[in-house]
């Protein structure tokens, strides 16, 4: 809190990647909007803290009718939040395969399940981009 509040009068070229990740996500809670796209929210911010972000969208969304669209390369991350994992192909970009994911939200990163399910998105991600199927 206290480096947040260190920075109140900051313009956004002086905040940090991270920095600027959570004030385009407050911005996005104060609009109230129902429907959320994000791209790489958490790209630029540490582990711990990537983890308590991702955790609050899943509360907000379990709070209020939300619907999000994230955009992320992490496998763990797509399965973490997402009930669908859309996988798109290289250039030119389609979708190339869909996954459902299965479960309660939270997951727990330490079930087997929860990794079998990360290693099904991984598996179906390679599919198609390491021999993709053109017909």
């Amino acid at each position: 809190l206290r480096e947040a509040e260190s920075r109140l009068g900051a313009f956004p070229h002086e905040l940090s990647g991270g920095m600027r990740q959570r004030v385009g996500l407050a911005r996005l809670l104060a609009t109230g909007a129902g429907c959320w796209l994000l791209d790489e929210p958490f790209s630029a911010v540490d582990e711990r803290t990537r983890y308590r972000l991702q955790d609050l969208v899943l509360e907000l969304r379990a709070a209020r009718p939300l619907t999000v669209l994230l955009v992320t390369h992490g496998l763990d991350e797509a399965v973490y939040l997402g009930s669908r994992v859309h996988v798109m192909s290289a250039g030119p970009g389609r979708i190339a395969n869909v996954l459902d994911i299965a479960g309660d939200k939270p997951h727990d990163r330490l079930d087997p399940e929860y990794g079998r399910q990360v290693e099904e998105v991984r598996r179906g991600i390679e599919r198609e981009l390491l021999w993709p199927c053109h017909s």
